[in-house]
């Protein structure tokens, strides 16, 4: 027997009756789920998503396109708000871990295109100019304590342009190493206050001895 259609009226009572339901039992329902899952274990229901992915993975797509931008404002202040609350480490990996690792693999993969490359585009040229003019930008003077750390910053910058345009045949390096000594000042700038980063993230309060009153002894 061929199953009646409903009309859109019926599915919309459907819908209603079954979200009133859900709303009536959610803590039952979610406990059953929570339980369900657990008995079926985790590779399971991992093995279960990639198979329903992968038999449906245009419509996939398209259905989590459509749920980001009907959502478009959510995922943006999700976004920022985890911007802010991770930047420093994002930073400091940024111009430390992430630098260095990705420089020494291109030195060994392709040495002499990178000293070819220093030798064309030397640091006391271009390079520097643009990290002193990048420096004044940012408000930057030698006098600041910071000055020395947005320095090895932006030299930094200069190393990772010239290894990163080497090994992928880049051509505007000048434009590349711009850019990046711009990115790497800034990630400087938010890494160099590490006291009281690691007093706001861990709920301190920063004490300074140079404040502290003066007692003759």
């Amino acid at each position: 027997m061929k199953r009646k259609e409903l009309t859109p009226e019926q599915l919309e009572r459907r819908r209603l009756r079954a979200q009133k339901y859900y709303q009536e039992h959610r803590e039952q329902i979610l406990a059953h789920n929570r339980e369900y899952y657990r008995q079926k274990g985790r590779a399971w229901h991992a093995e279960r998503i990639r198979k329903y992915r992968h038999a449906n993975h245009e419509a996939y797509l398209a259905k989590r396109r459509e749920y980001r931008a009907n959502h478009l404002e959510y995922f943006r202040q999700m976004d920022q708000k985890y911007r802010q609350r991770h930047r420093v480490s994002i930073s400091r990996k940024t111009i430390g871990e992430y630098c260095y690792r990705a420089i020494e693999k291109i030195q060994k993969k392709c040495p002499k295109k990178v000293d070819k490359l220093l030798q064309r585009y030397p640091f006391e040229g271009f390079a520097s100019q643009r990290l002193r003019r990048q420096l004044r930008y940012f408000h930057i003077y030698p006098s600041q304590a910071r000055y020395d750390d947005c320095y090895d910053a932006g030299m930094m910058a200069y190393l990772y342009t010239i290894h990163r345009c080497a090994y992928m045949g880049y051509s505007y390096v000048e434009a590349y190493m711009t850019k990046l000594i711009r990115i790497y000042l800034i990630c400087a700038a938010i890494v160099f206050p590490d006291a009281q980063n690691l007093c706001r993230e861990n709920n301190l309060r920063e004490l300074n001895l140079d404040r502290l009153p003066y007692v003759q002894i």
